[in-house]
């Protein structure tokens, strides 16, 4: 059952975490429209004005939360916490309470201040030095239009005064903000390094790295998996090992970065064979394993052919000139009473007598 905390704030935990910022962000504003309320009563603000900027403040704060719980935000690749809008806004609400303040507009600043600091939290270093200097040109903008428009509210000397100190204060609070920011690209960038990382690690523990076709230990790991399946609702099974003929000589003739090739070309032309549903992987050095799921012996045997005439036609003078590529091959169906490693063994077996037999042949188990 959803919570009422859970329709709220969503379910979603990154969604959550924006709504808590959100949250926090709009009971600060409340708590500065407080103060702007009690500035009226104190007969240090017009009382119109500051009803328009609470208004305007629960509007925009409704909008955000619009955008955050329903999804839209997600949009908004670059920044989905929209932090960058509600700072803004949040400035535009500064300037406004600065004009309502009169007197009193110098204890403003801390807003400034608070916006700041919050902002290393959601932005990047450039982002936080572009809001800084933004802000003390907007403010100093700010104090000039109330010094001329109503100079008996706001004295000239005392708000050239108020203005040095933001911009004093300002800029040390952005420095922290800065280097706040600053270890967070450093972490986003080591998180991003970590996760491709680990995909890679990923890829190298399913994946041999030479043939691009799985490796020995994901083979087994997948096998066990079809025979745990096929122990519970019984179905055709084959497995085949293969072996390329001859391998050695071309090492021996052709020198292992040909003999390499050989094996990735080899690789390259079973995986366009096999089936999307067969598991096909190196089993070691130049044998392969390829596993036919919900196959009959004879449709595997079938696929192998495939593979051989293939093979037939493919031209590999580039990597020597008149290089063939042939293949054994044992086949067994599985059977209940089989383990993994019996029908391993049957294959293999079953692939000696191949090349034994002349090569370049299935061997039937």
């Amino acid at each position: 059952m959803t919570s009422v905390t859970d329709l709220v704030f969503s379910q979603d935990p990154a969604q959550r975490l924006r709504l808590k910022a959100w949250w926090f962000a709009t009971c600060c504003y409340g708590a500065y429209a407080g103060l702007a309320f009690a500035q009226v009563s104190l007969g240090l603000s017009p009382l119109v004005p500051t009803v328009w900027l609470a208004v305007t403040v629960l509007l925009t704060s409704a909008a955000f939360y619009v955008a955050l719980r329903s999804g839209w935000n997600l949009r908004v690749k670059r920044d989905p916490a929209l932090s960058l809008g509600q700072l803004v806004v949040g400035m535009l609400y500064f300037y406004w309470m600065y004009a309502l303040a009169g007197l009193a507009a110098g204890a403003v600043i801390i807003i400034t201040a608070s916006h700041i600091a919050y902002s290393m939290f959601g932005m990047s270093v450039a982002q936080v030095r572009r809001l800084v200097l933004i802000s003390l040109f907007n403010l100093g903008l700010t104090i000039l239009l109330c010094t001329w428009l109503a100079p008996e509210r706001f004295p000239w000397r005392e708000q050239v005064v108020t203005y040095l100190y933001a911009c004093i204060v300002v800029p040390l609070i952005a420095r922290l903000a800065t280097q706040v920011a600053s270890l967070h690209e450093r972490l986003r960038s080591q998180r991003s390094e970590l996760k491709v990382a680990l995909a890679k690690v990923q890829e190298l523990a399913i994946w041999d790295d030479l043939t691009q076709v799985h490796n020995r230990r994901h083979l087994m790991e997948q096998m066990q998996t079809e025979f745990r399946k096929l122990a519970r609702k019984p179905a055709p099974l084959c497995v085949a090992l293969l072996d390329i003929d001859l391998f050695k000589s071309v090492n021996d003739r052709y020198g292992h970065a040909a003999g390499d090739e050989a094996l990735r070309r080899f690789a390259a032309s079973a995986k366009a064979i096999v089936r999307n549903t067969d598991l096909l992987g190196r089993w070691g050095g130049e044998e392969f394993m390829v596993m036919f799921p919900d196959t009959p012996i004879p449709q595997a045997e079938v696929a192998l052919q495939r593979l051989r005439d293939h093979l037939s036609r493919l031209e590999l003078n580039d990597i020597a000139a008149g290089l063939k590529i042939t293949f054994s091959a044992g086949l067994v169906e599985v059977v209940t009473t089989d383990t993994l490693e019996a029908a391993i063994e049957r294959a293999d077996q079953a692939m000696y007598r191949a090349k034994t037999g002349g090569r370049n042949r299935t061997m039937l188990e």
